[in-house]
């Protein structure tokens, strides 16, 4: 499966770590609606900073809607501009990697397919 970044990905070293194997509900902080930043890593967003960093090129998600929203309130201010929702996705393995981050049971890093749309995938949650 290729995934999206592959050329980038492939450089550094063990990236990504092994796919948890299965479907995963994933949760990831968004805008209502969708913004093409909504579902770009960080190593775009922020360049050079994380583009060395394995965990930078996959997107930021976490297991529960609790873990999302907790997250988002604890922004600051001027971060909490850009995002005002949580969308969900069902992860399955033909999606991309999916693994649970060091140190945290409730934050993932997802690496999408290369032929996913994220835009139709995530779907944002009722208030």
């Amino acid at each position: 499966m290729s995934l999206k970044y592959q050329e980038i990905i492939k450089s550094i070293d063990n990236c990504p770590l092994e796919n948890e194997d299965g479907t995963v509900a994933l949760y990831r902080y968004v805008n209502k609606p969708f913004l093409k930043t909504d579902f770009e890593p960080q190593a775009v967003i922020r360049k050079p900073k994380f583009s060395k960093d394995c965990n930078g090129w996959g997107l930021s998600t976490f297991k529960s809607t609790k873990s999302a929203h907790a997250i988002l309130n604890c922004m600051p201010k001027f971060m909490r501009k850009k995002f005002n929702a949580v969308a969900k996705m069902e992860v399955a393995n033909k999606d991309g990697v999916k693994y649970q981050t060091s140190g945290d049971i409730n934050h993932y890093t997802y690496f999408p397919n290369d032929s996913i749309d994220l835009f139709s995938k995530f779907v944002i949650e009722d208030e």
